[in-house]
């Protein structure tokens, strides 16, 4: 189709659906001689007729079948094109990366997410479980448009926006021992420190707040393994209080009564990431969740 342009195109297609010149320029909104001009240069271009000019209208012929046909489908990939870059720059549609740590896995993103997508069904989403210095440098490279992270580590070139408190809580076998004392001896079942450096290390400060050293009787790489390892009466641990309200039974929740104990989760993301993407909409849902909860 070389030397053709999208008008060349749509008169094409519109004078072959219609087979009338009057007809097809009223639908294209221009003149009969402007459209009888613009089809003989086409013409031209191909090198042969593509309409028989009958004394009541047109008839396509072979080539001009053939143009016509292909015409439509260009024009209709050129306005998918089209909706489909005013969706982008709408933000209703794209991608959306977004790197969160356990306890928002855990409290509200599912949420967030779940209303996010009822209302953008084009945005195609795209969670990674990270800790937060993973998120943070992921954020400045742009690999992540939204982090959910602690507060303390996010660190520079980043937008922050606190939307959260947490803190950690004592978890052990609800048969286990009643007494404080004897539950900070217990063996602790730790999440190891690969997973979560950030997590494994304020587990530690905690302890140490609360003038305990952990003896370490298991690790593990998942939470939910935690927390199954704790009902099981392996041990005791320290996690956060979203997943401790999780519902578990067989265990036993208490408060650390340490001001280490919590800390302040955020939602963290780079300025020039918002303008014409999904995060800006995502932004909203997220404040409207989390930002009355920041306060508590």
């Amino acid at each position: 189709m070389t030397g053709l342009d999208l008008d060349d195109l749509r008169a094409v297609a519109a004078l072959a659906e219609q087979s009338h010149f009057g007809r097809a320029a009223e639908r294209l909104g221009v003149s009969q001689p402007a459209l009888t001009k613009r089809i003989r240069l086409v013409e031209e271009r191909m090198g042969g007729r593509l309409f028989e000019r009958l004394p009541r209208g047109v008839r396509l012929t072979a080539a001009g079948a053939v143009l016509a046909e292909r015409a439509r489908v260009v024009l209709a990939e050129a306005e998918a094109a089209v909706e489909k870059t005013r969706g982008v720059l709408r933000g209703t549609s794209g991608e959306l990366r977004i790197g969160a740590g356990l306890t928002t896995l855990f409290a509200g993103l599912p949420e967030v997410l779940g209303a996010f997508h009822r209302r953008y069904p084009e945005v195609r989403l795209t969670v990674r479980d990270m800790a937060s210095g993973e998120q943070a440098e992921a954020l400045r490279r742009g690999d992540l448009d939204v982090g959910f992270l602690r507060q303390d580590a996010a660190g520079p070139g980043l937008e922050v926006e606190a939307m959260r408190r947490e803190e950690l809580r004592l978890v052990a076998p609800a048969k286990g021992p009643r007494s404080r004392r004897a539950l900070w001896e217990s063996p602790f079942v730790m999440l190891a420190r690969s997973v979560s450096p950030t997590f494994h290390d304020h587990v530690q400060a905690t302890c140490r707040a609360v003038g305990v050293t952990p003896r370490v009787g298991q690790e593990t790489n998942q939470l939910l393994t935690v927390l199954t390892l704790v009902q099981a009466g392996i041990g005791v641990s320290l996690v956060p209080s979203s997943v401790a309200a999780l519902g578990i039974g067989g265990l036993r929740i208490v408060e650390v009564g340490v001001a280490e104990a919590a800390w302040t989760v955020a939602m963290a993301w780079r300025r020039e990431a918002v303008e014409g993407t999904p995060l800006r909409h995502f932004l909203g849902l997220a404040r409207r969740r989390w930002v009355s909860e920041a306060g508590r």
